[in-house]
């Protein structure tokens, strides 16, 4: 759930609708997670930590479930 999030904020940093992706942020960051957005990277509760998809809308990974 966390990574599915990550994703959906950077595709909306990457649309430019940097207000949902400010409100994305902040429920990650309510929900403990640490987004680093220089080394596309983000840690969690629990040790839990992945990465940031930055495709650039070029495909990339589908969406998992």
């Amino acid at each position: 759930r966390i990574q599915k999030m990550v994703d959906e904020r950077q595709q909306c940093r990457r649309d430019r609708d940097f207000d949902k992706a400010d409100k994305l942020r902040d429920e990650l960051r309510d929900m403990g997670v640490h987004i680093d957005d220089t080394a596309l990277t983000w840690r969690g509760p629990g040790g839990l930590d992945g990465s940031v998809a930055n495709n650039g809308g070029f495909g990339g990974k589908g969406g998992g479930g």
